[in-house]
């Protein structure tokens, strides 16, 4: 028997909190609007109060007239709208990463400055199975999307749903909405995927493979979150990573001597999260391994900050 999915209604009034504040991520298009109009419609039965903030990133010379149509939308629904313009990108700074993470921050910074509880965006099950597909061809670890994210205070109520209920809920009840140009871009890895990959797979599998990227997807973020609470526990344990200190080292290799190689690396990548917040990736925290346990060289963690092992332990130098 196939799985019965959940209908828009259904996710929103399971995931978000009865009478909690929420900041709504909407971009103009189908599937923030899709999530604005419920929540407008429903925030009496969920007790909720709901604020909009609208990022424009600058790249489009249409981006003004996105904000607007953001901010006339909101209006009709006695929907309180925040906008905030991105900074103009750097050189040499991958736009999907910059983009990302400047949006979240935005988006964080507002969620504080109006005391809301929570930021909600409008990730779908058809997001989850792109960012599965792009970290597996990008040899990443297949972490992903997440239905909350707990350090950014982030809920995503629609992570179980198609793009293909997006649309049939869009033309139900005629809701209006804005196209991003480069949603069409393939150059960014996401669109070739969505465009150039998922439609084949549908075409051999079935229009059902969206979902079994996506439930694996969460299954796998499930695995990891596990993974991560068995780090953080072996990190309390060791502490802090001690400057120059010999002592430190040897209790690290005391301690996890006895530990599998695949929990070894993950607990030097929590350890160096304080030095480096935006986290290494997994071959960087195999070399810092490597070079803790054999007592010398060294590994560039950032731009300016390198890990150096002497025979005083480990220490943190400037480029």
């Amino acid at each position: 028997m196939a799985k019965r999915r959940k209908s828009i209604r259904g996710a929103v009034q399971s995931r978000i909190p009865q009478g909690a504040s929420l900041l709504l991520a909407v971009s103009g298009g189908k599937d923030s609007m899709a999530l604005l109009h419920n929540l407008a419609r429903n925030r009496r039965l969920l007790k909720t109060r709901i604020e909009v903030c609208h990022v424009d990133h600058g790249l489009r010379t249409d981006s003004a007239n996105h904000a607007r149509f953001v901010m006339n939308e909101c209006e009709k629904l006695s929907v309180k709208c925040h906008t905030v313009k991105l900074p103009r990108k750097p050189r040499r700074q991958n736009l999907e990463g910059w983009a990302r993470e400047l949006r979240y921050a935005a988006l964080t910074a507002c969620r504080n400055a109006n005391a809301l509880e929570y930021v909600v965006t409008a990730h779908t099950a058809n997001d989850v199975a792109e960012t599965l597909l792009m970290r597996l061809f990008a040899n990443k670890e297949l972490s992903g999307i997440r239905e909350f994210d707990e350090e950014r205070r982030l809920i995503r109520p629609l992570i179980e749903i198609s793009r293909e209920q997006i649309e049939q809920y869009i033309s139900r009840y005629e809701i209006p909405w804005v196209e991003d140009d480069s949603n069409a871009d393939i150059s960014f890895v996401r669109n070739r995927i969505r465009h150039e990959v998922i439609p084949p797979l549908q075409q051999l599998f079935g229009e059902s493979v969206v979902w079994s990227l996506a439930e694996r997807g969460q299954a796998l973020n499930a695995d990891y979150a596990g993974l991560r609470e068995v780090v953080k526990d072996y990190v309390r344990v060791i502490g802090c990573i001690e400057g120059d200190s010999e002592a430190w080292r040897r209790g690290f290799m005391g301690t996890i001597e006895n530990v599998p190689h695949s929990l070894q690396w993950r607990i030097v990548q929590e350890l160096l999260r304080v030095y480096v917040p935006r986290g290494i990736g997994e071959q960087k925290a195999k070399d810092v391994l490597n070079v803790i346990l054999l007592g010398r060289g060294k590994v560039q963690l950032s731009r300016d900050l390198f890990l150096v092992l002497s025979k005083r332990g480990v220490s943190f130098r400037s480029a």
